[in-house]
């Protein structure tokens, strides 16, 4: 069974200090994980709990790569990266910033580090070496199977990959079928083999042989099973023949008489009575067994030399049983494989669609998982009816639903003009939507209520794992977190799109005004490059002039990095010489004039034009730059105020005393201070555009064909930033703050690394690129984001406001520093960045 095609192979690489460990990970049979040079038949009985579907990314990655002291994890497949040639690299873990207390992610290196420790091979005693290959397995396979491969996504990209992991996993399964076939037809064939001695030799003479105490307990086993399944059979046969008789006794009383049909009558009388005889022998054996069986029993310790025929009778037996049992294993993996194959088909359907996925993990009913994760086992206390934890969620989690129902049942009777009373459900109010205010004052008494239960219980799981340190107590906490937002979320959310039902139309109604509006009438502080087309309403037209970056400019602008996942923010010193919507002086395109902006003819002023250029470049960068600045000071700021105002407590704060939770003061803040800056540099660069934009019609027709020459015909806003919008959208069906706001941040990561691609297209094939001038800053991304609210459903953008409110009511404060707080505020500041260009423009 070693075909070449059965066994796929995956490199694994650890490191913990100087210590490295290079291991190969295979697939065998399609379903198999082994390690190469240390698993055998006698060590892989770990593997048999294992999900094996799961497994199938063994036969689409390359390598997995594991750094216990940086804390990366990264992983390659066969996709290459166009822009280096190299396999792509795709990071599982490696930034603090997302570490998001992940007891999966501790555990994962804690076991890296004892896998690079540990060398079971070096062992000199043989039977403490094949156990110590056992653990060793055991924790590789704990390893892969909880906490590396379900955290591994596949792109379209790895769509070739995937098919031709269906096309081996597919040869796979044909072979564990013919082997299947194989020992079946075997089984068979040494079954008829035992029916003829059985008949022949064994019957005729078994009470001779009885009486001679020539018979074994081993013999009486293999008739009994014999006859077991021969019984039945001849049954069957006796029942044909007996039709077949009554149906020429029946023709022949019809008046067919012939030569034919009487021999054919007296040949099918003669035929049942053999099989009749055969039957009437095997049940007279069958008895004469089950008496002697006893007796035989006595005498199993007594050696018995049996005949010939009886012993080429057993050993048939013997050679039946191992063909079936090689036959109901092979039939196993390949039930097993077949799972494998339908994951691999779910993420082609996936890939297929343009959509990254983890593919679908079917578990193996009534199988128990080999280990679990500390989300598994809280989610298994949590729902265990018997466990006081249980008890509580299951009363406190039902009473919350059943309050929000009542909510939703009164709202809906007020909204279709019933009544416009307050109605009282015990310890909370029902309120129409002409008390607004106080309808905020029940949902802040809700959010809470929630918080005190999430603080609550999750000291009652700290207790119970009798673990109480700082950390542990946090991923508890999220741990739970996720498991009562998966029971309760959605309802909370919809009292939420109530009580902020008024914000939401307010909202829909503003998105819609703005999507009508080309992208330089929103005002957004931006450079003019070709990919904004893409965000036009009409983007099949050009409505941009494209601008050549000034590369000599970077050298005398002075800008602070930003070491985050978003890039650099040294490209944003880079301010384009032409306007963000210019007038086409040559003819070619004809563009919306600029509303701030007045023509300047004067020939003499191209020095003018030069100095207030660099101004302009100065005044933007440092009103950005101090913006950005002011931001991150203010997270810092206020997140140390929190450790030191509630350093006591193990969540830093208790719910009581957080009404308001961090995550919206520090939002408001933040959009408070970016809103005058942005008047600012409004105010700033009215004055400077009334000068930049007078270019001769020569440089405007280079412009404009080299912009035709950079977009291509497939070019599309679905193609580049569907993905995007995609990854926000997903926050309507994630239902805890923490997984919410990683989609926040997911979409920004994904906008980011795609505008990096497209402005890659300003550099020809092969030559160096400047990293540093196509890489997106921290000030890119609010008009980015602000673009991308723009394409989404007006409806869709309402209730992503409400979802954002919802993420800052009731996120762990533990979570108010860091990217996905980051991401959060970028959300906020660009609703308010809507709400003020609304107001600018009188919609």
């Amino acid at each position: 069974m070693a075909n070449e095609f059965f066994t796929h192979k995956m490199h694994l690489y650890l490191k913990s200090g100087e210590s490295e460990r290079w291991l190969t990970v295979q697939l065998v049979d399609g379903h198999i994980p082994r390690i190469a040079g240390l698993s055998d038949d006698d060590t892989l009985a770990v593997s048999d709990n294992l999900e094996p579907a799961i497994w199938f990314r063994v036969m689409v990655l390359q390598s997995i790569t594991i750094d216990c002291d940086k804390r990366v994890a990264c992983w390659r497949n066969a996709t290459i990266d166009k822009t280096t040639g190299e396999p792509l690299t795709h990071w599982l873990s490696g930034e603090d910033s997302f570490y998001d207390w992940d007891d999966d992610i501790d555990e994962l290196f804690n076991l890296a580090c004892t896998l690079v420790q540990e060398n079971p091979l070096a062992e000199p005693n043989e039977e403490s070496r094949r156990e110590k290959i056992i653990v060793y397995e055991q924790n590789l396979f704990k390893m892969l199977h909880c906490y590396v491969l379900p955290r591994i996504q596949l792109y379209p990209a790895d769509l070739e990959s995937v098919n031709n992991a269906l096309k081996a996993q597919n040869k796979a399964i044909s072979q564990l079928e013919d082997v299947t076939l194989m020992h079946t037809r075997l089984a068979e064939h040494y079954m008829t083999q035992m029916r003829n001695i059985r008949e022949v030799e064994v019957l005729p003479m078994l009470d001779e042989l009885v009486n001679g105490g020539q018979v074994s307990e081993e013999l009486f086993e293999t008739l009994m099973y014999d006859i077991k399944k021969a019984e039945p059979a001849l049954r069957n046969e006796i029942n044909q023949a007996q039709l077949k008789v009554d149906n020429l006794k029946e023709a022949m009383s019809k008046g067919a008489v012939s030569r034919k049909i009487t021999n054919d009558l007296a040949e099918a009388r003669r035929t049942r009575d053999q099989v009749h005889q055969s039957l009437a022998n095997l049940l007279m054996g069958k008895a004469l067994a089950q008496t002697s069986l006893d007796i035989a029993q006595q005498v199993r310790d007594m050696k018995i030399e049996l005949n010939e025929s009886c012993s080429q009778y057993v050993r048939l037996y013997r050679r039946v049983k191992e063909e079936k049992m090689v036959s109901t294993q092979t039939l196993d993996k390949k039930l097993r494989a077949l799972g494998v194959r339908e994951c691999i088909l779910s993420v082609i359907k996936d890939l297929e669609k343009d959509s990254p996925t983890y593919g679908e993990d079917p578990e193996i009913k009534e199988t128990k998982p080999e280990w679990q994760t500390l989300n598994q086992r809280i989610s298994s206390i949590v729902h265990n009816k018997e466990h006081p934890v249980g008890i509580k969620f299951k009363n406190f989690t039902q009473e919350l639903q059943l309050n929000y129902q009542k909510i939703m049942r009164t709202t809906a009777n007020i909204v279709y003009g019933s009544s416009r009373f307050m109605t009282s459900y015990n310890e909370f109010y029902v309120i129409s939507e002409q008390d607004l205010g106080l309808n905020k004052v029940f949902l802040t008494d809700q959010c809470n209520v929630v918080l005190q239960h999430l603080y609550m219980v999750s000291e009652l799981l700290s207790e119970h794992f009798s673990k109480r340190t700082q950390m542990f107590m946090r991923k508890v906490r999220l741990c739970y977190e996720k498991c009562f937002f998966n029971r309760i979320g959605r309802d909370l959310i919809l009292v939420y799109r109530v009580v902020h039902g008024k914000v939401m139309q307010t909202i829909e109604a503003r998105v819609n005004a703005l999507r009508e509006l080309s992208v330089c009438k929103l005002g957004l502080q931006m450079r003019d490059e070709w990919w904004l087309e893409l965000f036009e309403p009409d983007h099949e037209t050009n409505s941009f002039e494209y601008s050549e970056p000034e590369m000599s400019d970077a050298s005398n602008t002075e800008g602070r990095s930003y070491e985050g996942e978003f890039g650099d923010d040294e490209s944003t010193s880079d301010i384009s010489d032409e306007d963000f919507c210019s007038d086409d002086e040559s003819g070619a395109s004809k563009m919306p004039m600029n509303p701030w902006r007045v023509p300047i003819t004067d020939p003499g002023h191209k020095e003018i034009t030069q100095n207030l250029l660099r101004s302009k470049n100065k005044v933007l960068s440092r009103s950005l730059q101090n913006l950005h600045d002011y931001g991150m000071n203010l997270i810092e700021a206020s997140t140390k105020l929190l450790e030191d105002r509630f350093e006591k407590t193990a969540f830093k704060t208790s719910p009581e005393l957080n009404v308001e939770v961090f995550g919206r003061y520090l939002a408001d803040e933040i959009d408070e201070t970016k809103e005058h800056n942005i008047r600012e540099n409004i105010r700033r660069s009215q004055s400077v555009n009334t000068i930049l934009h007078s270019e001769s019609s020569h440089g405007s027709r280079r412009s404009s064909l080299r912009r035709t020459s950079i977009r291509h015909a497939e070019d599309t806003f679905e193609k580049h930033f569907g993905s995007a919008i995609s990854q926000i959208r997903c926050i309507f069906t994630n239902s805890s703050p923490l997984k919410k706001m990683q989609c926040l941040t997911n979409a920004l990561r994904t906008v980011s690394e795609k505008i990096v691609e497209l402005r890659l297209r300003l550099y020809e094939e092969g030559t160096e690129v400047d990293r540093s001038k196509v890489a997106v800053s921290a000030d890119d991304l609010l008009p980015l984001l602000v673009l991308l609210l723009l394409k989404m459903e007006p409806h869709d953008v309402a209730k992503l406001y409400t979802e954002l409110i919802f993420i800052s009511d009731l996120m762990a404060d533990f979570l108010s520093s860091g990217v996905h707080s980051y991401a959060l505020c970028e959300f906020h500041i660009a609703f308010r960045v809507l709400d003020q260009t609304c107001e600018e423009l009188q919609l």
